[in-house]
């Protein structure tokens, strides 16, 4: 019996995760970018993974595995744009006389 359906549902509860972070960077506009170490883990952990769902043609997980992949890339990216381009760009400009 194929068991495709588990790791689908856990893809999901993961996607489901990062819907918190998404509200929480946007309106609070979070600037801290965290550990930046994890963010390579998470990224290289899922690129193995979907080379792995490439290998044996697994193609639904690898679909959930390409968009959690997305996910984690937006978030850094919001993160990034955030901490440098926000700030930057929306600073209150101040005449010096």
């Amino acid at each position: 019996m194929n068991y495709y359906f588990l790791s689908i549902i856990s893809s999901i509860f993961v996607i489901l995760g990062y819907i918190p972070e998404f509200y929480t960077i946007i309106t609070c506009k979070k600037k801290d970018v965290g550990n930046v170490y994890i963010w390579l883990i998470w990224t290289s952990g899922n690129t193995f993974s979907i080379a792995y769902c490439v290998m044996l043609h697994e193609y639904y997980i690898m679909a959930t595995n390409i968009i959690i992949l997305f996910m984690n890339f937006s978030i850094f990216m919001l993160k990034y744009y955030y901490l440098h381009i926000y700030t930057e760009e929306y600073l209150p400009q101040i005449d010096v006389v």
